[in-house]
């Protein structure tokens, strides 16, 4: 029989593409005061969903089971989401 191992991730804010246009576009204004309340002081991108979702799927996390992983720069601490 094979095993199973139950392992989700919960993505929080990222930018999805990035935008090239004006500094004083509103929306630039609203990710950067997204941005700022981040412990780690950026939104994450679609990269940093795929290197946990990647780190998720390799033998290196074979021992990994139960858990859920949020990738989301560090908003979900000590907040009630959970």
């Amino acid at each position: 029989m094979g095993r199973r191992h139950a392992r989700n991730l919960r993505p929080g804010g990222r930018s999805g593409e990035q935008r090239r246009g004006d500094r004083d576009d509103p929306n630039d204004v609203a990710r950067a005061k997204l941005a700022s309340r981040v412990p780690m002081k950026h939104i994450g991108d679609p990269t940093d969903i795929a290197e946990a979702a990647a780190h998720l799927c390799s033998e290196a996390a074979g021992y990994v089971t139960g858990v859920v992983l949020d990738v989301d720069g560090g908003m979900s601490i000590g907040s009630e989401l959970h």
